[in-house]
């Protein structure tokens, strides 16, 4: 299979690597863009080796903690079609406080 990135994918990872790039520095932004080809890479012979997405039909390949790219499966094409990069974010719950009970 081979692995196809759309243009909104493109735009998302460029953001992210000049934002870590700013951030980090250069070394942190490449080091991200390798990890991204060698996992990326993988697809391409096990397309079903990561979780799978929120979104019917796909799935979720963790990058890093905060980088996911999230993806589809087209078989009839023999294409993996990378979706979206996304930065996660966590929330986190606000504990609720019960009469007296501190927190």
């Amino acid at each position: 299979m081979t692995v196809e990135w759309l243009k909104t994918a493109l735009r998302q990872l460029g953001k992210l690597l000049i934002d870590l790039e700013d951030y980090a520095g250069k070394r942190s932004a490449d080091s991200l863009q390798r990890t991204i080809d060698k996992k990326t890479k993988l697809l391409e012979t096990q397309p079903e080796l990561y979780v799978a997405g929120l979104v019917p039909d796909t799935h979720g390949l963790v990058v890093t903690p905060n980088v996911v790219l999230v993806y589809r499966i087209k078989p009839a094409k023999n294409k993996i079609q990378i979706l979206r990069a996304l930065k996660p974010r966590m929330k986190r719950p606000v504990p609720k406080k019960k009469g007296n009970d501190r927190v």
